[in-house]
């Protein structure tokens, strides 16, 4: 039970709210493990069934094939599937990311074997982004792509790949043009089959329990026509990425809230020699700063989604609502430990775990929310910049 006021985003996202847990009651059905689904996970069947569903292009425009649902009913569905703990993986990317940048800067002849592919529900993507020299500044990426005839040859090396051993290709970001002034100047993107000879992925275990990827490219060739957005074009394709993202940002904070109503629910039903939690003062105190806390947050989602529906939405905007959501994230499992002890700290199958062990999956997680996609430091810069500008 949520401590929080619910929205009324207009009967059109009521009404899909309903009819999304509906459909979840009968197509998702939890583990049976007692340990909670890291919603990173791919599930391939599950993402097919959304696909029959048409539910991986709800906001995608309908002449690309989607169902031109408003941002509030993008929102209403991403906190949907966050609080029933899906597995997002497999279509996330797709979903929110790559295509709607196909859409936007795609061939015909892309459109035409992609689009349909996503909607079912059948290709996924991970991102080739980050390097070991150019994690939050991107612009200084090596990779490189030198022009062999109609092809392109490929060399180096990604890091903190993301499903980089499960996806089907890879939105990679190369440099073609070494001497382009200023540096992203010279910066497409490939899409490439991870499958490809020449593509070697080495999975690594992250410190919150899931599969990173270190991706070594060695003169991997691929035709002229992987590039999306044409030759040297990478950067603007690149901010259109991370613009098309950020209604996502709702999903974040429906996690967070998800993990917070479970907790109170279990500090209201615990009892510590005789005394139940909830009737403790400080214990309350540190229970209502995260509900205003998370309030703020919804509050700055809301406002995302406003400005996503006029089209006004900018990166300075979308910086202050992850900021301040992955840092709530990383306050909530700290209040969690401090609230609950060591057994909060406990994974696996023991009996004295706590909440499926989803207080440590939180923490270790938000540790990567607060890096991945640009670190906060980053965020903080270009809130300042872009959003009060001030001087670099």
């Amino acid at each position: 039970m949520t401590l929080l006021p619910g929205y009324d985003l207009g009967p059109e996202a009521a009404a899909l709210r309903e009819e999304v847990r509906a459909w979840l009651a009968e197509n998702w059905k939890p583990s049976q493990t007692g340990r909670a689904t890291f919603y990173l996970e791919v599930d391939r069947a599950f993402t097919r069934r959304l696909g029959a569903k048409g539910w991986i292009g709800i906001g995608w425009p309908k002449e690309a094939g989607g169902q031109g649902r408003s941002a509030a009913e993008q929102l209403v569905f991403a906190e949907e599937m966050s609080r029933a703990n899906v597995p997002i993986g497999g279509h996330i990317a797709v979903r929110d990311i790559v295509g709607p940048t196909m859409i936007a800067f795609g061939t015909e002849e892309q459109k035409k074997e992609f689009l349909p592919a996503f909607l079912k529900g059948e290709r996924s993507f991970c991102f080739g982004y980050s390097e070991p020299e150019a994690g939050s500044d991107l612009a200084s990426l090596k990779t490189k792509a030198v022009r062999d005839g109609d092809d392109w040859v490929i060399n180096g090396q990604k890091l903190w790949t993301t499903w980089g051993d499960k996806a089907d290709y890879v939105f990679l970001a190369a440099r073609t043009d070494p001497d382009a002034k200023p540096k992203h100047a010279g910066i497409s993107i490939f899409l490439i089959p991870t499958n490809t000879p020449g593509i070697d992925v080495r999975p690594s275990m992250a410190m919150y329990g899931h599969v990173f990827c270190s991706v070594f490219y060695d003169n991997v060739r691929v035709p002229s026509s992987a590039i999306l957005g044409g030759v040297n074009n990478g950067w603007k394709v690149i901010n259109h990425a991370l613009a098309s993202e950020r209604i996502s940002m709702g999903a974040a904070v429906a996690q967070v809230q998800n993990i917070f109503d479970q907790l109170t629910d279990y500090i209201r039903a615990t009892s510590v020699g005789g005394k139940k939690l909830s009737s403790d003062g400080t214990i309350r105190e540190r229970v209502g700063i995260l509900a205003a806390d998370i309030e703020v947050a919804r509050q700055l989602a809301m406002r995302s989604v406003t400005l996503a529906d006029s089209g006004a939405m900018s990166l300075s905007d979308a910086a202050i609502c992850k900021v301040f959501t992955s840092e709530l994230a990383e306050r909530l499992a700290e209040t969690a430990f401090d609230i609950l002890g060591s057994n909060a700290t406990l994974d696996g199958d023991s009996p004295d775990v706590i909440l499926r062990g989803q207080i440590t999956q939180q923490l270790t997680h938000a540790i990567n929310q607060v890096i991945g996609g640009g670190t906060n430091e980053i965020q903080r810069t270009a809130i300042a910049q872009r959003g009060l500008g001030l001087p670099r």
